[in-house]
């Protein structure tokens, strides 16, 4: 119960884990000119990797680990590096209703389920598309019991 507490009071440590898209879309340098010390030239097709900023161990230690404690030591800088969703004028335009959606499916689900790992085929918590754009996770079986 509490790890359901957990997921509805910090849904930002789900979505750095397991953000389903990896790359934002892909755009092209309006001019040419140098990004990290490497010269790109005008035209050139870009895209940020999500995924990176979202591990990156000088903000998220330890960041294969699922830890929603970490928001209540690192506060609101923290939780403006997890960008599942984008940033700015082009970011995903479902965002509102894909944290809503997540808060209501996930409440009505511990409303009416206890939730059990299928103790005939353990859960691989390894993505199925590790170099992929898309992040999705391998086939799992769990166990629900109406409460």
């Amino acid at each position: 119960m509490w790890a359901f507490i957990h997921l509805i009071k910090n849904p930002e440590e789900i979505q750095r884990l397991s953000a389903i898209l990896n790359l934002n879309l892909w755009r092209k340098t309006k001019d040419g000119g140098f990004i990290g010390g490497q010269f790109v030239p005008q035209g050139t097709p870009i895209a940020a990797e999500l995924s990176m900023i979202m591990s990156d161990e000088n903000h998220f230690e330890d960041w294969k680990k699922f830890n929603p404690e970490r928001y209540e030591k690192g506060g609101k800088s923290l939780e403006q590096r997890v960008i599942p969703f984008g940033l700015g004028k082009r970011s995903c335009i479902g965002e509102m209703l894909a944290k809503a959606e997540l808060y209501l499916v996930l409440s009505n689900m511990i409303a009416r389920y206890e939730f059990f790992e299928d103790p005939t085929a353990p859960i691989d918590l390894q993505t199925a598309t590790p170099l992929g754009m898309m992040h999705r996770p391998k086939n799992f079986n769990i166990v629900l019991k109406a409460i």
